[in-house]
This record gives structure tokens, C-alpha cells and sequence, in this order.
């Protein structure tokens, strides 16, 4: 539809900061995510693209929370002694938000931390089978997880684990299966990187790659409107293009909105749209990006022991701005960037009543970065929120207007999700396998984040793409996967 290239990576540069480009999309990548790592390496081979995928650790620090009206840092909540704002049972205290959930998760499957993965150098698939087994009397997969996690903690623990942990909507009441392997699957990365130059630019040297084949030609601002069957061949239409294309194969990387958009003639039947598509949850989410010129953060050295000097750190709050991200190493009148607002679930809601349409004449922010295009505008009325907001979370700062912002929510058309999670009563390890293909008589195949084991990530989404090619072109597996390395947990 647009000429930019990535969807929901999409990363900007900041004017007098480009060291730390906005990710609007998608951030972070692990040593774990053996796909994403791989092609990273196998393109950055090439001088062309090497310093464009150079990638740095982020050097997370302790960060702190503020929730109901008390701060905390990390070392509160295992120190007896310190008082949590949470009605917590005897068994839930003296353990950190993310280690009481997997403290939780482990008393009720005691066999991983037992003998497999990701506790112990086992094949991911004998997890798999172990979590498909009936707990309660009912199979994982049937549960919400919600209604797994309100069996097992107080609302109490629940309430404190929502906010803590980051992203709300991962412990909203997805398949309970998928949000387990999710947890587990982040439980065994130990380390996390960024692309120095922004996440798009992974898409964006991939493209380039492919067209040094003559045979290979970009066309962008293309909308697909329809796909019908024309015996073997299929005919792709085109939004205010006449006549359509006829493809012999068509693979379409496309998130669950975006397929939604799209009319099937003869290729999927009636239930494709009401059954398959729908057994994801579409989850929104919208960030704000504060620019300045003075990181206010940094006004006095001795508050260091609040905030740490890091490549990324991190605050988390019940306030709607919930997530805060203080990128960068700057000294005190050096200019900073702040993700101000990384809103999902619920929050998202907020800010979307802050932000008027364009052409309503409201006041506009100025932007933060020339490069984040006419849709990424931020409201006056939604920057002094957020300053007003984190004015109560850092009483000790004075905080400042900053020189710009932007912000996006990727609830918005075409996108419709920041990312997607099972539906409980899904079995994934079959849903995802059939969406790949849905209708195995014709060549039309789908890959991308939404249907992946591995929502929620890149990696999820290039694993697919991987399985398409093998499965449905004939490819032999990437060089840079390892031998070992599972794509997927399917039967």
C-alpha cells in the first residue's frame, strides 16, 4: 500500500541522535532466535549491507516500577522487608512479578524443570507434548490463560503480574498452551540485541539481496483486493488497477487484518474468513516517542542509582503510559530519547481518545523525526498527558516539553494488530501447519507472524517463510540454521 518496506518494523531516524533510531514496530532480537540471527549474519557477509546490520547487546539495568502510587525497584520485591502495594499470599511474596509467574507455571508442570527444555538441552518437541497433556481435566490448549493463572495465584498476584511483567495483554486470556511456550521460550534467552541502524533495515537489505536477480521486481503502493482460481494459475487483483496479474504460485506474508481485507474467489471456502482467520486474537498496541534536546533524566549524576546509564532502560507503571524506555548513555545536557508510552491492552484504549483525526485542525506536536511519515503524528493533548504522567513517576526530575514527538498505534487500518496470540480451543501445532497451505490443491501459501508457533516476534514470522519454502517450493533448509534448531512444534 505504502512504498516503505518492513510493516511492523518500521524504524526512524532521530535528527541529532542517530545512534538511537525510533522503533515503531518491532525492537529486539535474541541469541536464542537462531533464524533471525542467522540471516542477519549471512547478509551482513556481504560489505554492502554489513554496517547497515551491525547490532549491539542492549545492556538492560534494574529498572523500577511505580504502581498504585508507591516506586519500587527490583530488589524490593525479594526483600522481606520492604513493603509491596499488593495483598499477596505468604507463597507469592519475596519473588519478582516475572519469576513468581514462571515459579507458578513450574509447580504445575514440575517435569521441565525435571528434564527438558528449556531447562535442560532436550528437543523443543518433547516440551511440546509434555504441556499438550490434560491439567485439571482438561487439556492446556482448552484454557484461557487467564483462567489457568486465576486457578493457580490470588487476583492480588494476577493484578501485580498484569502490570510488572510489561505487555498486559500476554497474560489476558489467550490459548494457555501458546502463552506458556511464549514465556518459556523468553525464559532461555539471556541476552537481547538491536539492529544499530533500526530493525527495518532487516527487511529492507533482504529486498536488496533478492533483487540482484533480474527476474526479481518491486512494486510497491499495490493493494490486493481479490485472488480467484483460474485452473492451476491464480489471478491477482489489484485496488484501481484494470487488469489483473496471473501467477503460477502466490505467497502472501500478511498479518490476520490485512487477509481479511483480501476477497477469495473459489480459493478458500466460505469458513476460511469466520474460522481461520479468527482463531487468532488480534492484540493492539500504540507507542509515543519523546525527543530531547536535553535528556532531563540526566540533569543531576547523583540520581544515577534511579535511573542507570544503559543502552536501554526500562520502567514499568498502572499509569496508561505503562511501559517507559530511556534510550541511550546521555550526560546531563546531552539530548535523549524516550519512549514515553508503550501501551497494549487496555491502554491502548487511552490514547487513542487523545489522538483526533488528521484533518480536524487539533493541534499537532512538531515531530520528532522527518522520517516517521504523516500518519506517526503525536497531539498536543497527548504529549502534556504523558508529561503529566511521568512527572508523578519521577517526582525528583522536573520534566520537561520535549522538542518532538511521534507516535503510532498499530490498531489502526491496515495493520489492525501490533501482534496476534492463539484463541483458547486452538490447537496451533495443527492451525498453523494448515494456514501455511490452507487449501492444498492450490499454490497459494501464507507466512508471517499471526499464524506463527512463535507469535510476537520476527523470529515466529521468518520461521514460517523457512517452512513455506521447504514445504511448498522444495528449498533445502537455510545454511545458517543449526542442525538442531527446531522451526516448529507440529505434529
Amino acid at each position: 500500500m505504502g512504498k516503505r518496506i518492513g510493516g511492523r518494523l518500521f524504524s526512524a531516524e532521530v535528527e541529532g541522535m542517530p545512534e538511537y533510531p525510533i522503533e515503531f514496530g518491532g525492537m529486539f532480537f535474541t541469541n536464542e532466535q537462531k533464524n533471525v540471527w542467522g540471516l542477519i549474519g549471512e547478509l551482513a557477509k556481504d560489505q554492502k549491507w554489513a554496517s547497515r546490520l551491525g547490532k549491539r547487546w542492549v545492556d538492560w539495568k534494574p529498572r523500577y516500577h511505580y504502581l498504585r502510587g508507591k516506586r519500587l525497584v527490583n530488589a524490593d520485591f525479594s526483600d522481606p522487608t520492604k513493603t509491596i502495594p499488593y495483598d499477596l499470599r505468604s507463597d507469592e511474596t519475596c519473588l519478582d512479578p516475572t519469576e513468581l509467574l514462571v515459579s507458578k507455571i513450574n509447580c504445575q508442570f514440575p517435569g521441565l524443570k525435571k528434564a527438558l527444555w528449556p531447562y535442560h538441552p532436550k528437543p523443543r518437541q518433547e516440551t511440546a507434548l509434555y504441556l499438550r497433556k490434560p491439567w485439571k481435566g482438561r487439556p492446556l490448549h482448552e484454557w484461557g490463560f487467564w483462567n489457568f493463572l486465576n486457578e493457580i495465584s490470588s487476583n492480588e498476584a494476577y493484578e501485580l503480574m498484569l502490570i510488572a511483567i510489561g505487555c498486559s495483554s500476554g497474560l489476558r486470556n489467550s490459548n494457555a498452551f501458546d502463552a506458556i511456550w511464549s514465556l518459556l521460550h523468553d525464559a532461555q534467552s539471556q541476552y537481547y540485541y538491536q539492529l544499530n541502524s533500526g530493525y527495518q533495515q532487516l527487511p529492507e537489505c533482504l529486498l536488496e539481496a533478492a533483487e540482484e536477480n533480474p527476474n526479481v521486481k518491486r512494486q510497491t503502493e499495490h493493494e490486493v483486493s481479490r485472488i480467484e482460481a483460474r485452473g492451476q494459475s491464480m489471478l491477482v487483483h489489484f485496488e484501481g488497477r484494470r487488469e489483473p496479474v496471473e501467477a503460477e504460485q502466490v505467497i502472501l506474508a500478511l498479518p490476520r487484518r490485512a487477509l481479511e481485507r483480501v476477497e477469495f474467489s473459489g480459493v478458500f471456502p466460505k469458513s476460511f474468513k469466520d474460522e481461520d482467520l479468527a482463531a487468532v486474537i488480534s492484540v493492539p498496541a500504540s507507542k509515543l516517542f519523546l525527543g530531547y534536546k536535553q535528556a532531563w533524566w540526566r540533569e543531576d549524576i547523583a540520581k544515577e542509582n534511579v535511573l542507570p546509564k544503559a543502552d536501554v532502560a526500562a520502567s514499568y507503571t498502572d499509569l496508561p503510559i505503562r511501559q517507559i524506555y530511556y534510550y541511550g548513555k546521555a550526560e546531563a545536557g546531552e539530548p535523549g530519547l524516550l519512549l514515553a508510552s508503550y501501551a497494549d491492552d487496555a491502554a491502548e484504549s487511552f490514547w487513542k481518545g487523545l489522538r483526533p483525526p488528521v484533518d480536524n485542525g487539533e493541534a499537532r506536536f512538531p515531530d520528532l523525526s522527518s522520517a516517521a511519515g504523516p500518519d506517526a503524528f503525536a497531539s498536543e493533548a497527548m504529549v502534556q498527558t504523558a508529561i503529566r504522567q511521568l512527572g508523578l513517576m519521577h517526582p525528583e526530575f522536573v520534566v520537561t516539553n520535549p522538542a518532538g514527538a511521534n507516535f503510532v498505534d498499530w490498531g489502526d487500518e491496515p495493520y489492525g494488530a501490533a501482534w496476534h496470540a492463539w484463541k483458547a480451543y486452538r490447537e496451533s501445532w495443527k492451525d498453523s501447519k494448515r494456514m501455511r497451505r490452507p487449501n492444498s490443491k492450490l499454490p497459494v501459501f501464507m507466512c508471517g507472524e499471526a499464524y506463527a508457533t512463535l507469535q510476537g516476534w520476527v523470529e515466529g514470522a521468518i520461521n514460517t517463510a523457512e517452512l513455506v519454502l521447504q514445504e511448498g517450493f522444495g528449498l533445502p533448509r537455510a545454511d545458517w540454521l543449526p542442525a538442531t534448531y527446531e522451526l516448529t512444534i507440529e505434529e
